[in-house]
């Protein structure tokens, strides 16, 4: 895909930039391949950015390949308790391993980790440079670093929650990391103590060409794009967060934030709209202690929706949540733990007003006051209300918000921005590789 596709919505000086980085990168490169590893193809923010940025890699002629670890239901429990872990964010007590009991799950993760290296080793070009993403893939790393390939380990997460949570999460990848040639994160006060490859920081981007992030056209009226799936509220103000069903997000924290914080008499109804659950156990769980609480809030019942949208058609999916985040007066991410939390960027891309958790990449996302504004911290329900009750007070303010934020987008988190630090990382891969 030419990078030139970008050229209307961020100029051609910016194209030609990028496009003369990733030029140096393919010479450094010097005919040598670049895969990614991750869990899946097809779910999650991780497998969104690759689809979104590689088709431009090869655009450029890089040589890019992607794999995945078709892993078993137990491997992904495990890989899920250890993002938790990572998270710092507790879970239910039936839901968590001892530490005894998650050391006894390695000879699983290092079983999937072994056979999927081999596969890779036998199939990539060994001179080339290897990205692993995330926990699920750093078994792999002295595998295919024995193999002769350059490893850059790429961690999404961000700064825990509840650092003691966290160690005990490195403390089960630690001897795996090591090996790495290098190491990439979203944002800083991520990777632990003691890892002495170069650090690099890349922040992930959204696509503005995207099903999810396109104007809709004239025809697409979002009301419209939405009926059946989220409920007709034509004149209302509607506070929405875009989100796995998932513990490090807060979700039952929005709801009572919601109806203990915000004024009733704005009218304001609270959209929290995630994907559909499938065989994920632990999000079915999260959904189902939402669905009770909002079950027992009495007439405040009316305002909570929650909201599954259906994922067997990627783009349908991708445009639904676009005219979701557009229908909204104000976009909430009220995370505990955040490793980029792209939510934020696309509401903000939109001119919708942000309200976040200063957690993660959150922060590096929005201007407390010029951009969005920041919670105190992660359980900040009054914070929550307050903020939400400004918004709704004052649309001056909210427009300005929005307006800035989605300027700030466009300096900072459209694809070419990742792509132009991705292009450094590969220069930087290759010299160490030619020494």
């Amino acid at each position: 895909m030419p990078l030139s596709r970008l050229t209307p919505v961020v100029g051609a000086e910016r194209v030609k930039e990028v496009g003369d980085m990733l030029r140096t990168a393919r010479h450094h490169l010097d005919g040598r391949q670049v895969c990614h590893v991750s869990d899946t193809h097809t779910r999650g923010g991780v497998a969104e950015l690759l689809h979104n940025s590689l088709p431009y890699l090869s655009g450029a002629d890089i040589s890019t390949q992607w794999f995945t670890l078709g892993a078993s239901p137990e491997f992904r429990a495990l890989s899920k308790e250890i993002y938790y872990l990572l998270c710092g964010v507790p879970r239910p007590a039936r839901s968590t391993k001892t530490a005894k009991a998650l050391e006894l799950s390695r000879n699983l993760y290092e079983r999937v980790s072994r056979t999927t290296a081999a596969h890779i080793a036998r199939s990539v070009d060994r001179r080339g440079i290897v990205v692993l993403h995330d926990h699920h893939t750093a078994g792999l790393i002295p595998h295919l670093a024995d193999a002769g390939c350059t490893v850059l380990w790429r961690a999404h997460i961000g700064p825990p929650l509840r650092s003691d949570l966290a160690e005990q999460g490195w403390a089960f990848l630690r001897r795996y990391l090591g090996a790495a040639h290098g190491y990439i994160t979203s944002c800083d006060e991520v990777l632990p103590q003691g890892l002495d490859g170069p650090h690099h920081l890349v922040t992930p981007s959204i696509n503005p060409l995207s099903p999810k992030n396109r104007p809709l056209d004239n025809t697409a009226d979002p009301s419209r794009l939405l009926s059946g799936i989220v409920p007709a509220l034509r004149q209302v103000p509607v506070i929405t967060q875009v989100s796995r069903w998932d513990r490090a997000k807060d979700i039952p924290g929005v709801i009572s934030a919601f109806v203990q914080h915000v004024d009733p008499l704005h009218g304001a109804h609270l959209l929290l709209v995630g994907p559909q659950i499938g065989q994920d156990r632990e999000a079915a769980e999260v959904f189902e202690e939402c669905r009770a609480r909002t079950a027992s809030l009495g007439s405040m019942r009316e305002r909570v929706h929650l909201v599954r949208v259906p994922t067997e058609l990627p783009d349908r999916h991708a445009l639904l949540i676009n005219a979701v985040q557009r229908r909204s007066t104000v976009v909430v991410q009220k995370s505990l733990a955040e490793g980029f939390g792209l939510t934020v960027s696309e509401a903000a891309w939109k001119g919708r007003p942000v309200v976040a958790s200063p957690v993660g990449g959150l922060r590096q996302q929005v201007e407390d006051g010029k951009t969005g504004m920041l919670l105190a911290h992660a359980y900040d329900a009054q914070g929550f209300g307050t903020a939400i009750n400004s918004l709704l007070a004052d649309p001056s303010l909210a427009e300005g918000l929005g307006a800035n934020g989605r300027r700030r987008v466009l300096r900072h988190f459209l694809t070419d921005s990742s792509l132009a630090q991705f292009s450094r990382v590969l220069v930087d891969a290759s010299a160490r590789t030619d020494r």
